[in-house]
């Protein structure tokens, strides 16, 4: 059997690179099966052991530079999940500065008579 080591994921994220000791090259379809596969219990028992980060210690690195792929293989989450997390941030940064908008829009139209 050969062993095969992962490269990267397609550009439409639908397979998998890897590559062999020789330098050959191959493709694997993520399909369902492989999915539930890798999510079987056993495999899942790796990742459960990795460091348990919260949303606001893996924010913080997004913040101080760290790749998407650098915070999810620290953390033992997916990429997706990491970037849902920063996407999250984002929206509560968002609103917070619609929020200070529209107040300083409202202390303009309505100046405070002191």
């Amino acid at each position: 059997m050969t062993d095969l080591r992962f490269i990267s994921r397609s550009q439409d994220g639908e397979h998998l690179e890897l590559s062999d000791s020789d330098g050959n090259n191959f493709s694997l379809r993520v399909s369902d099966t492989l999915r539930a596969a890798v999510n079987e219990r056993r495999l899942a028992t790796v990742v459960e052991s990795a460091p348990q980060y919260s949303i606001k210690e893996i924010q913080a690195r997004l913040r101080a530079g760290e790749s998407f792929a650098e915070v999810a293989r620290i953390s033992g989450l997916s990429i997706e999940k990491v970037s849902a997390m920063q996407v999250q941030y984002c929206r509560s940064v968002l609103g917070l500065l619609n929020l200070q908008r529209r107040l300083h829009q409202r202390e303009h139209l309505f100046p405070s008579q002191n």
